[in-house]
């Protein structure tokens, strides 16, 4: 179907939008395939086809989307890139789109990549491309990473790239990780950081990471936070979290969570 969309997209529409009962089941997997094939030739007709299907609910909306975002940027760059996403709806959709080229473009210019990805940071639906320049910057240096975050605009993108960061940087330095953290006031962005931080943490000093996820401000993230730092811990040491559980203050559910994560 790829091939065929690439080299005569008319009949593969009509395809598409008249397949018989036999091959209905194969819908969605149909029109994704049609997609990845339109996008070698016409970004424009498959953008519009891509947002009509996904409309639809036929195929995975990001899936498509996703692979004719991998097309612009291997032809035009990320200039022709942003071109392209500025003339997608917000949303879901805009946001797969955003994710995928800063995932991509982050892993050969890091540092442009972030230059890139700020111009969309204040949007909540470019939450996962922000986390994922700040994922990678911070696996080369975390602080630069953080100084790179704190002048993006508040919200779930900055907050979870924080999460990313201070995730990966407990692992290299937690020291480091630690000061940093303490130097942070309290905001929606240190409870992120704090929380990344816990969850890896717990892996290697759960007693430390649940003490971490304590400070947590937002009840519901300290809630989820803890559950999963009690898991980590019950992997490491069950009879030692089982006892700690006792005393946790914990709500049922999330000690039971705790209780029966899979070993």
């Amino acid at each position: 179907m790829s091939g065929w969309a690439s080299a005569n997209p008319t009949e593969a529409l009509q395809l598409l939008d008249n397949l018989p009962e036999s091959m209905a089941g194969s819908k969605a997997q149909i029109a994704e395939a049609l997609i990845a094939g339109l996008a070698d030739t016409d970004t424009a007709l498959a953008t519009t086809i891509a947002l009509r299907l996904a409309g639809e609910e036929t195929g995975r909306g990001d899936r498509m989307i996703q692979s004719i975002a991998s097309e612009v940027l291997r032809s035009g760059g990320p200039t022709e890139a942003s071109v392209w996403i500025s003339s997608l709806p917000d949303g879901a959709m805009k946001g797969a789109a955003i994710s995928r080229i800063a995932g991509t473009f982050v892993r050969d210019d890091p540092a442009a990549a972030a230059k890139w990805v700020e111009a969309f940071a204040a949007s909540d639906f470019a939450r996962d491309a922000v986390s994922e320049v700040g994922r990678q910057l911070g696996r080369q240096d975390p602080l630069s990473a953080v100084n790179w975050l704190e002048t993006l605009p508040s919200g779930s993108g900055q907050a979870g790239g924080f999460r990313s960061v201070l995730g990966d940087w407990e692992d290299t330095d937690p020291r480091a990780a630690s000061e940093y953290l303490a130097g942070m006031n309290p905001s929606p962005q240190r409870d992120a950081a704090v929380s990344g931080f816990a969850r890896g943490y717990a892996w290697q000093d759960p007693k430390a990471a649940i003490q971490w996820a304590q400070d947590i401000s937002d009840p519901s993230l300290r809630l989820q936070t803890l559950t999963r730092a009690g898991q980590a811990y019950f992997r490491r040491d069950p009879e030692s979290a089982r006892a700690w559980l006792e005393t946790s203050g914990l709500p049922a559910d999330a000690r039971q969570r705790v209780l029966n994560r899979q070993r």
